[in-house]
């Protein structure tokens, strides 16, 4: 049971065009990415090694598609949220 009444929590078929929420905030810095690269296994040399992706067309070390997704869905516990469950529908 839901104790915070700020909370919505909704089944799929609830929401509506146009809802809104507020989600936490979310900082990727190097030390995140590295992190990530560590739990993952993924040291790909534009995600770890500055010199090399400093060379790149990306200009700087960049953060993994994956780890972006992580954060998103770290991000959708928010104010506005689904039933456990939801998502796997």
């Amino acid at each position: 049971m839901n104790t915070n009444t700020s909370i919505k929590e909704k089944y799929w078929d609830d929401a509506c065009e146009g809802d809104e929420c507020t989600t936490p905030t979310y900082t990727v810095t190097k030390a995140r990415i590295l992190a990530y690269a560590d739990l993952t296994g993924n040291h790909t040399p534009v995600h770890v090694d500055e010199d090399y992706a400093n060379a790149s067309h990306f200009g700087s070390i960049v953060a993994h598609g994956l780890f972006g997704l992580s954060i998103v869905d770290g991000l959708a516990q928010s104010d506005y949220r689904f039933l456990p469950g939801m998502s796997l529908g």
